[in-house]
């Protein structure tokens, strides 16, 4: 335990250095606010805006095509692209570059709070063009309000909007449908009076529920090939089991101060699910060394729970088999529903940035132009922005994703069902999502710590059998690190403090 409280001290003391960095060193927010940054282009101005982003290659290729879009439909901006393809070398020169960002840039969920609140980034909620909002889903943008009073991400009424959505990343359940078929039939030939169905494990309307998915996972382990290191589910996320359960990894008070939630009734029973998903054989063993999304894509699991939009761009390249989507896992407690695990970027402008309107036309074009968003979606990068785009998105209406994907019926099919986890349409729809608990803190090192602790904690591995054969207590476990959650949470509230006085 002591290991684990010195981590959190020296990992909340690095962070305090970053704060500091950006707010001056007094606590004090840069407003770098000279009201001519948003007047630019009224004298038709030629302004040069750079534009930083990252993730891998086939991702570049598209973002050089957008910005060239842009470019040849903008006579007086023009937008430079620098990429980084490393995404931890990305954050670390966002972070070195202090108030010096570039003007535009992708910034992480679990970076947003703290640029925000060190006042690095523009508010720009009084300058997005009218109709903007409008036809965005809601949640697509709410994640990046953020309360200098409250010191709470969302939106409300004192809140500034620092960010567009660069995209919306619901995480939900791929389905190897050829090897599900194929497992299916020969079950069933040998238990031909109670066979399982297809059809129903496959329907994107209706998720699993936790027991449901163990029962039909441990029939479908039995019709496989012993020996052939197939698996019935190669990963599952965490988050949106957690989410899935109606728990919640913190609460947050007026204030906005986080108090640790992980030893709730419903968190324990999350955490423990995945846990019989190892002592029933289910996923791969822990410590393997495989990687998840690699042995989906190589044919060697049914499912994979960890898919989002943005995978189709390499997996219409790389996967040979016909597969499918699902909503992630229903829980058990009361009011679970499936609720997807929802990653994602925005598109934030340095709050020093000379052309601001400029930049902000930049961003709004990325975010809500049609022919963007068509272009983006197209190539398998996102699911669309706008509501207004959906019904084509999930039926593929003008053939885009057909045409981008050269496949006559492009994978996935239940595309929809990415939607479904944002669109917020009713307080009863059985597939919900929410994003990354991450975004709502001013770091994400709690959340690595956490993960790390339940595989490598003092108390044991929960995810593998001891050497008795007894399995770790998981209550025991989440209990242990308890205390070392909240030190995280004391330490960046304090952080928080300083910065938002």
């Amino acid at each position: 335990m002591k290991k684990a409280l010195r981590t959190a001290t020296l990992a909340m003391a690095a962070l305090s250095v970053l704060l500091v960095a950006g707010c001056g060193g007094n606590g004090n927010h840069v407003t770098a606010d000279d009201p001519t940054a948003w007047e630019s282009l009224q004298n038709n101005d030629f302004v040069t805006i750079e534009f930083h982003g990252r993730d891998v290659d086939t991702e570049k290729a598209n973002y050089e095509q957008f910005v060239n879009e842009f470019n040849n439909t903008h006579d007086n901006i023009l937008v430079s692209l620098q990429w980084t393809s490393d995404t931890a070398a990305y954050n670390t020169a966002l972070d070195g570059m202090g108030d010096d960002l570039p003007d535009v840039f992708m910034l992480s969920q679990g970076m947003f709070m703290r640029y925000a609140a060190s006042g690095k980034i523009a508010d720009i909620g009084g300058h997005v063009s009218e109709g903007v909002l409008e036809d965005l889903y809601s949640s697509a943008y709410d994640i990046y309000y953020f309360d200098r009073t409250t010191r709470k991400i969302g939106y409300s009424e004192n809140a500034s909007l620092y960010g567009l959505p660069k995209d919306m990343g619901p995480q939900q359940m791929a389905v190897n449908t050829t090897l599900l078929r194929e497992t299916v039939n020969a079950y069933n030939a040998q238990h031909a009076d109670a066979p399982l169905s297809y059809d129903d494990i496959v329907d994107p309307t209706s998720p699993m529920t936790f027991d449901e998915f163990l029962d039909v996972g441990k029939k479908l382990k039995s019709a496989l090939v012993e020996g052939s290191n197939k698996v019935v589910i190669c990963d599952v996320n965490q988050q949106s089991t957690v989410y899935s359960n109606n728990a919640s990894y913190f609460t947050v008070d007026a204030n906005g101060k986080w108090t640790s939630n992980i030893t709730s009734d419903n968190f324990v029973e999350a955490i423990e699910f995945i846990q019989e998903l190892y002592k029933e054989g289910l996923t791969p063993s822990a410590g393997s060394t495989t990687n998840a999304e690699q042995k989906f894509t190589s044919g060697q699991s049914i499912f994979f729970g960890d898919v989002a939009p943005h995978m189709t761009k390499d997996w219409w390249n790389t996967v040979s088999f016909e597969w499918d989507l699902l909503p992630v896992l229903q829980g058990r407690a009361e009011g679970a529903v499936s609720t997807a695990y929802v990653g994602g970027m925005c598109y934030a402008i340095a709050a020093n940035c000379p052309y601001k309107d400029a930049a902000l036309e930049f961003v709004e074009y990325l975010t809500s132009d049609p022919t963007s968003q068509r272009s983006q979606y197209g190539r398998g990068q996102c699911i669309p922005n706008l509501k207004s785009l959906a019904d084509e998105f999930s039926t593929d209406g003008l053939g885009l994703i057909a045409e981008q994907s050269k496949k006559t019926s492009p994978c996935p099919a239940n595309r929809g069902v990415w939607i479904d986890a944002v669109n917020g349409t009713s307080a009863t729809d059985v597939v919900s999502g929410k994003y990354g608990a991450e975004s709502y803190t001013l770091e994400d090192m709690w959340l690595t710590q956490f993960k790390n602790w339940l595989s490598t904690g003092e108390t044991g591995d929960i995810y593998q059998k001891k050497g008795d054969g007894s399995w770790v207590d998981v209550r025991t476990s989440l209990t242990a690190f308890q205390p070392t959650m909240q030190a995280y949470f004391d330490d960046q509230y304090s952080n928080l403090v300083y910065v938002c006085p």
